[in-house]
């Protein structure tokens, strides 16, 4: 392994062959019944299936614990899957706090059991490392998150020697359709003059975060990390909405012909539901 400086914990060790995004995230994403069994890889320049993921040596050892045991261990196993979505039922079996037409949000403080403080830690984790390290793919290379002066703070954050940053908003919206999305996205940035907004998919939950002073009111309120009650909230579509909100960044890709099949048959599938 080569020896380099962890971008987590800034000492000087063996790196280890990190994950950006989890390397359990991809496991749902390899659903029984299609012909093409593989993840799908959203590029600007294809949509395709492969079984590569996106790692680079970025960490140590012992960093890569801290995301796996304050994160990563408790939650990626209750994310989606064609069959069961454990973090939904969770909140659903709790009374909202707000029911629109449109979503409901609970309060994470209300759910027995629910890992809110790990959730966030995940989520987190997830935008901090695309702004640390330009990560490659396929295709080339993702573009890296700008944080600014708010890397830092949520480095510590992320690394257990700080709390979570001031001035920054983490909210969570699970997929309320049946079956919801199955896909993972890497996150990315949407254009705001006033503040920064930041969005990633990940098997039937999105997480938003925007840092910056003049963040609405609203996004403070509906805070995972710092909002009353810990919100969270279940929306319809959640998925395809976070797909469609991506496709200025896909509007050139080609999709491959095992993709086109595999959209299809989850379709009929879905039907069936």
């Amino acid at each position: 392994m080569p020896i380099g400086r962890c971008a987590l914990c800034h000492v000087q060790k063996e790196l280890v062959d990190s994950h950006f995004l989890p390397a359990a995230s991809y496991k749902a994403l390899r659903s029984e019944g299609f012909d093409v069994n593989e993840p799908m890889v959203m590029t600007g320049k294809r949509v395709f299936q492969s079984s590569r993921q996106i790692t680079a040596h970025v960490f140590c050892a012992d960093c890569e614990d801290i995301f796996n045991r304050r994160g990563e261990t408790s939650v990626l196993n209750k994310l989606a899957t064609p069959e069961v979505f454990p973090l939904r039922d969770m909140v659903a079996a709790s009374p909202a706090i707000l029911d629109e037409s449109d979503f409901k949000a609970f309060s994470c403080d209300a759910i027995p059991g629910f890992p809110t403080d790990r959730l966030v830690h995940l989520a987190l984790g997830i935008f901090w490392k695309g702004a640390v390290h330009t990560w490659k793919i396929l295709d080339g290379e993702l573009p890296r998150l700008e944080l600014g002066p708010y890397e830092e703070t949520i480095r510590h954050f992320v690394c257990g020697t700080g709390p979570f940053p001031k001035e920054v908003c983490l909210m969570v919206y699970l997929d309320s359709s049946t079956p919801p999305l199955i896909a993972t996205t890497p996150p990315r940035r949407f254009r705001r003059d006033d503040f920064y907004l930041f969005a990633f998919y990940m098997n039937g939950m999105q997480c938003c975060l925007c840092v910056g002073k003049q963040a609405p009111v609203e996004f403070s309120d509906a805070c995972m990390a710092t909002g009353p009650g810990h919100p969270i909230f279940l929306v319809p579509e959640a998925g395809n909405t976070m797909f469609a909100t991506l496709k200025p960044f896909t509007k050139n890709s080609t999709l491959s012909k095992g993709i086109r099949k595999t959209f299809a048959q989850w379709k009929t599938r879905r039907d069936k539901k």
